[in-house]
C-alpha cells in the first residue's frame, strides 16, 4: 500500500513552474507594486493636507464673516501658516529651498500639523503658497498638485 505523507515531486514541480510564468508575467507587464504604492501615499498626504488647508480657511473665514473690520484675505490665514503674525493678521510668505513655480511659499504651522493626520517630518516636506495651494519641496520639477 502506498503512503500518501506529504507533497509529491510532480506536485512541487508543477507548483514551481505556476510560479515562474506568474513572476515572468509581472516583470513583463511593467508593474511597479512599490513606486505606484509610494505615488498613492504621496497624493493621499497631498490630498489630506489640501483639505485640511481648505477646511480651516473656510472656518476662518466665517469667523470673521460678520466683521467688516477684518480683512478676509489675511485673516483666512490664521492658524495655517507658520509665518502668520496674528497681531497683524499678516501672512508672511517665505521663500524655502528655492521658488515653487515662481511662487513664494511658507511652512505650516505647528497647530494646523496637530489637525493633519500625518507623521510630522512628512508635513515638513509641504508647503503652503499664497493661493492655498500645497506644495511639496522634494521634486524638482513641476510639484504644484
Amino acid at each position: 500500500m502506498c503512503n500518501r505523507k506529504g507533497i509529491s515531486l510532480v506536485a512541487l514541480i508543477i507548483t514551481i513552474i505556476v510560479l515562474i510564468i506568474l513572476v515572468s508575467a509581472i516583470m513583463i507587464s511593467g508593474v511597479k507594486t512599490p513606486a505606484n504604492a509610494q505615488l498613492a501615499v504621496f497624493y493621499n498626504n497631498v490630498t489630506t493636507i489640501q483639505d485640511a488647508i481648505n477646511m480651516k480657511m473656510l472656518e476662518n473665514m466665517q469667523k470673521y464673516a460678520n466683521d467688516s473690520t477684518k480683512d478676509m484675505d489675511r485673516y483666512k490665514w490664521e492658524g495655517i501658516l507658520k509665518e502668520y503674525n496674528p497681531a497683524m493678521a499678516e501672512p508672511i510668505f517665505i521663500i524655502h529651498d528655492g521658488s515653487y513655480n515662481n511662487n513664494a511659499v511658507c511652512p505650516i504651522s505647528q497647530s494646523m500639523k496637530q489637525i493633519i493626520n500625518i507623521e510630522e517630518k512628512v508635513l515638513d516636506k509641504y508647503a503652503v503658497d499664497e493661493r492655498g495651494i500645497v506644495y511639496h519641496k522634494g521634486f524638482e520639477n513641476d510639484n504644484k498638485i
